[in-house]
Parts: C-alpha cells; structure tokens; sequence
C-alpha cells in the first residue's frame, strides 16, 4: 500500500509535466523490458517451457494488454489531472473488491470468503463515503 502511494503520488507529479501517453510508455515499457528479461533468465535455466502462450491466446492477450491494460493506465493519469492523489489511491484501494465481486457474480467464488472479508470491505466502503463529508467539514480542496 505504501509503495502504490508513493508510486500515485510520483505520477501527479510527472502528470503536470509530460504528456499520460509518454508516461504510459516510459512506465510499462520499462515493466515490459523487466518482465521480458526475466522471462529470458527463466527460459535459460528451464528445460520444461510449458507456460508459452498458444497461437489462439494471442488475440485475447492482446486485447487485455492494449485495451484493459494500456488504455485503462492512460486514461487513468489524465484523471490524475483532475483528481487528487488520495482520492486516486482511495479508488485503487476498490480493486480487489471488485474482482471479488466479479469472482462472485461471474463464477461463483465466494465459499471460502470470512468474516474478515466483510469486515474489510465495510471499512473501505466506509471510508470512501465519509470522505466527501470530512473534506466537506474541513472546507479541505477538492476532488
């Protein structure tokens, strides 16, 4: 969390300077150099290479890392344009409530979830209703 934080507050930085896309590029561009290398390292050491994508997976691969990855990175720093950097990590903070609920809804994934779950979920909800009220009181600057 901490360093999801500091890594949303360093883009409200570079987003007042660059443009999103050259940011996008630079960022996971340089994710993709990373991943690759290591890819490359682990190809070398390994005689068993069963985890290549099939010639019928590169169309959806494609589609994730353009569309659901790519478009989703840019159009997330042009709002960082607009929104402050703790409203950006408060909304971050939803992901894995959504891909629980999805998990949920799209393939009934829910037998092994707690209380703790719950719990968890609530004080995240809670916290990103009260916000509007707390700044609201403190006349703090906007969203």
């Amino acid at each position: 969390a901490f360093l999801i934080a500091l890594f949303t507050l360093c883009n409200v930085q570079m987003v007042r300077r660059y443009d999103p896309m050259l940011i996008t590029f630079v960022e996971l561009g340089s994710g993709w150099i990373l991943i690759s290398g290591i890819g490359l390292v682990a190809l070398t050491r390994s005689s068993n290479f069963t985890w290549w994508p099939q010639l019928s997976d590169w169309p959806y691969l494609l589609v994730l890392a353009l569309v659901c990855t790519t478009l989703g990175y840019v159009l997330q720093l042009k709002a960082l344009r607009h929104l402050s950097a703790f409203v950006s990590n408060l909304t971050m903070n939803l992901e894995p409530v959504y891909g629980i609920i999805l998990a949920y809804l799209l393939l009934q994934e829910n037998k092994t979830l707690s209380p703790k779950f719950y719990v968890g979920v609530l004080l995240i909800l809670a916290a990103i209703f009260i916000y509007p009220f707390m700044r609201k009181k403190n006349n703090a600057p906007g969203i």
